[in-house]
């Protein structure tokens, strides 16, 4: 009977230890990735730059999914990428799902806001995202040229 007891005591201890360097390696991958990344895109290198982004998204440990893994420095920087490219449709996508993780994200709201007055001609959305944009950073000079620009474009004279 003791010998059991020791045998599930030596399982359960090996198991914690697996489980527990599980996590580690994830969390360790997901940052070898992201420095790559990074690496690859201050070296404009960005098609082996989005795929090690693509990777961050994917080892993502709150949300195992690729598809809907945030993490905020992957997307902003595979928006640009996108945008860089001309994917003007997943630029906006991946904006989107970066202002959906935070809301405060005065650069993803800005870059969108962009992207829909001069891609997507959707000036009244630009308009609202600047305005947000503007809340959210007052005293930043690139929000206040986007807004100023924007509010001549629809006509809208207050701003």
């Amino acid at each position: 009977m003791q010998n059991k007891r020791q045998n599930l005591y030596v399982l359960s201890v090996a198991l914690l230890i697996a489980m527990a360097g599980t996590s580690c390696s994830r969390e360790a991958k997901k940052s070898r990735h992201l420095k790559r990344a990074s690496g690859y895109f201050q070296a404009e290198q960005y098609e082996k730059a989005e795929i090690e982004y693509l990777n961050v998204l994917r080892l993502d440990p709150q949300n195992p999914v690729a598809e809907q893994a945030d993490d905020l420095v992957a997307l902003a920087r595979l928006s640009a990428i996108h945008e860089r490219d001309g994917a003007f449709e997943k630029a906006r996508d991946l904006y989107e799902r970066a202002l959906n993780k935070d809301l405060k994200n005065v650069l993803a709201t800005l870059k969108l806001a962009r992207l829909y007055a001069d891609r997507f001609n959707n000036t009244k959305k630009a308009l609202e995202l600047a305005k947000t944009a503007r809340e959210l950073a007052p005293a930043d000079g690139a929000v206040a040229h986007t807004l100023g620009r924007l509010a001549y474009q629809a006509g809208d004279f207050k701003w």
